[in-house]
């Protein structure tokens, strides 16, 4: 429960709306295994009232549950999966921690994949998935444009032999984007590739990739040839390295992951490039942006056991009052085929007492079009967008019971919108601080005191917002 005091409830220039907020949500964490099943994820529901009537009052969903029958690593098995989450509906002040229902949309994704894996030998493998995911927005504001639902559709065959020293990998893989009411996809891409593998040492593999790839943005198709390197080195058990580069007629991809982890320190590095809409990043890998994931990384050498280290996951989180996902870049909506780049790090400390966390990183997307003259589809806006951004975050525990947390955030972004032949440009900078008190009042319930402060510079516009709230909180 919260209760939270803004001068700028609407986060607009102009004529600010003071306002007090009154949250409640109930939420769930779940993490189970047996024999063939597993279900994990969290999963709550924010009933926002606005005393002062600046918007309207709802109740908002968020949170994310995986499911998963099968008999084990190998044979069948179904993968099922929902999320939801709340994104703005315009080029604004989109990293505001205040709820806002008159400008959000809350989306959602459902995922079904059944796949099948068997291991030859310790070192042959092969996979094949069907994987279906259908995205829905929701408008939490009547004055809302609705937007069309997508689905997505990722289905992948691989045969992989680990070098020893040579081994060898074939794979083949469909993906597209299809949006409602739009005769052809938004992006197709068929692709076939085979790879060369090769030990040199047991820390470092190398290999060369060869394919053929069919790629579809609209009305334009485009078959060519697909070359590439990969790379793996692991000089230690706590230390992982990997890469893959190919060239493609719509340009360098990439995929780029770096990680080192100890008891008490994390850092992970990751940056890809790739062709891919909005409704589904297409061939790229987890970015291990969230606080669960550098806890897991930390503990992983003193708890082996997964579930275990779960609980105790969640055990730290709660004591230090920590958040549970970190700072990324923002989401513009684009169903339209994209070239996006994004590139992240994150740096994390934990002492008996203290815990810092460093993220910073970056974000920009192109159109993807092979003809330039060609004409866009007049319902999908072109949108041209970078991004930049640093948080930090540190959580210091005062006494047994107290724990006082603060961090910083800068971030700089720019936009251009193109829509029926007409461009829209918007640019904005952004600086926050925020501080807050966590008194331990039992073992289940603690309060929550803070203060927060925004400065955002939109166009030729300056607008600022000063938050105080308290919150409760109760743990079953």
């Amino acid at each position: 429960m919260q209760a939270l005091a803004t001068d700028n409830a609407t986060i607009k220039n102009g004529s600010p709306q003071s306002d007090v907020l009154l949250t409640v949500t109930p939420g769930i964490s779940i993490s189970t295994r047996g024999a063939y099943s597993e279900l994990e994820g969290a999963w709550r529901f924010s009933h926002v009232r606005y005393t002062h009537q600046t918007q309207s009052d709802r109740t908002l969903p968020s949170g994310n549950l995986n499911a998963r029958l099968g008999s084990g690593p190998q044979g069948l098995s179904l993968d099922a999966g929902v999320a939801a989450e709340q994104t703005r509906s315009q080029f604004t002040a989109t990293n505001s921690a205040t709820p806002s229902t008159q400008d959000t949309y809350t989306d959602y994704r459902y995922r079904l994949s059944p796949q099948f894996a068997h291991q030859f030998d310790s070192n042959t493998t092969v996979l094949a998935k069907i994987n279906r995911t259908w995205v829905r927005s929701e408008r939490n504001s009547g004055a809302l444009v609705e937007r069309p639902d997508s689905r997505v559709r990722d289905d992948g065959f691989s045969l992989t032999r680990q070098p020893t020293p040579f081994g060898f990998g074939l794979d083949g893989a469909y993906q597209s984007t299809i949006v409602s009411d739009q005769p052809d996809p938004t992006l197709t891409i068929k692709a076939a590739r085979g790879r060369l593998l090769y030990a040199l040492s047991r820390e470092l593999e190398i290999g060369a990739i060869a394919g053929r790839e069919t790629t579809s943005v609209l009305q334009q198709s485009v078959s060519s040839t697909v070359r590439g390197a990969q790379f793996r080195w692991t000089p230690g058990e706590r230390t992982l390295v990997k890469g893959i580069g190919e060239d493609h007629a719509h340009g360098q991809t990439w995929q780029l992951d770096a990680t080192h982890r100890s008891p008490w320190m994390s850092f992970g590095f990751q940056s890809r490039r790739s062709a891919e809409t909005s409704a589904a990043p297409l061939g790229t890998f987890e970015s291990g942006q969230s606080v669960r994931s550098i806890l897991d990384a930390m503990l992983s050498t003193r708890i082996t056991n997964k579930t275990d280290r779960a609980r105790a996951v969640d055990d730290i989180i709660t004591q230090r009052k920590l958040p549970t996902n970190l700072a990324g870049t923002r989401d513009l909506y684009d169903l339209s085929a994209q070239m996006r780049q994004v590139t992240t790090g994150r740096l994390a400390f934990m002492g008996r007492r203290h815990m810092l966390i460093l993220v910073g990183g970056m974000s920009k997307s192109i159109p993807l079009r092979y003809d330039q003259n060609v004409a866009t589809n007049p319902l999908l806006p072109d949108i041209t967008s970078s991004e930049y951004f640093l948080d930090t975050q540190l959580t210091h525990q005062l006494t047994r019971l107290n724990s006082l947390t603060g961090g910083l955030r800068w971030s700089r972004a720019h936009n251009t919108t193109m829509l029926n032949g007409n461009s829209d440009f918007s640019h904005s900078r952004e600086f926050s601080w925020r501080a807050s008190l966590d008194t331990q009042l039992t073992p289940d319930t603690t309060a929550t005191y803070g203060l927060r402060r925004q400065i955002t510079h939109l166009n030729t516009s300056v607008t600022s917002e000063s938050v105080m709230f308290v919150g409760l909180g109760y743990r079953f």
